[in-house]
């Protein structure tokens, strides 16, 4: 008995040309507004459409009905539409000075604590612990000439840290890496 090889048809095999095409033109132009002017052309909207549906096309092979593929395709274009259109509003929420007066007067300013706000944010939890202690309690962590401890050593007896923290080295390298 010979056996016989089992042939993978695929019925109604979606296409770009035509409705999925068009409706993607017309949901261009009706959304284009939310996408950032500058990085999306009309024609650059239209190639992400035609990637999504090639995408759509190889990961959902056995949809085979062209009103759940149109489905897909529209939750999958739309989800990529409303990427697009959060990535503008976060960029545009970005204020940038008017004037480059402005902004010298920004790095000028002594209440500017924004960058190191930034780097202390980024710092190791052990580094914001001894900086914390450093700030709260510097006088007592003054070398003196009975205990030959230094802050290093004293840093790390007090907030229980493993013997290779190195405050000196983690602070250098918070400032300036």
């Amino acid at each position: 008995m010979r056996q016989q090889r089992r042939v993978r048809a695929r019925l109604n095999e979606p296409t770009w040309e035509g409705v999925i095409k068009n409706w993607t033109k017309s949901f261009i132009r009706s959304q284009k507004w939310r996408c950032d002017p500058t990085l999306n052309e009309a024609e650059d909207l239209l190639q992400d459409g035609h990637l999504v549906f090639m995408r759509i096309t190889t990961a959902y092979p056995r949809v085979i009905e062209p009103s759940q593929f149109m489905a897909l395709y529209k939750t999958a274009f739309t989800n990529l539409i409303h990427d697009k259109s959060c990535h503008k509003r976060r960029r545009d929420h970005v204020r940038a000075p008017q004037d480059v007066s402005e902004l010298y007067d920004l790095v000028s300013e002594t209440t500017n604590s924004g960058y190191i706000r930034a780097l202390l944010d980024e710092a190791p939890q052990e580094l914001k612990l001894a900086l914390e202690l450093v700030a709260a309690d510097a006088n007592g962590l003054k070398a003196d000439k009975q205990s030959p401890q230094t802050l290093n050593m004293k840093l790390r007896r007090i907030l229980g840290l493993e013997s290779t923290f190195d405050f000196r080295t983690a602070l250098h390298d918070l400032l300036f890496n």
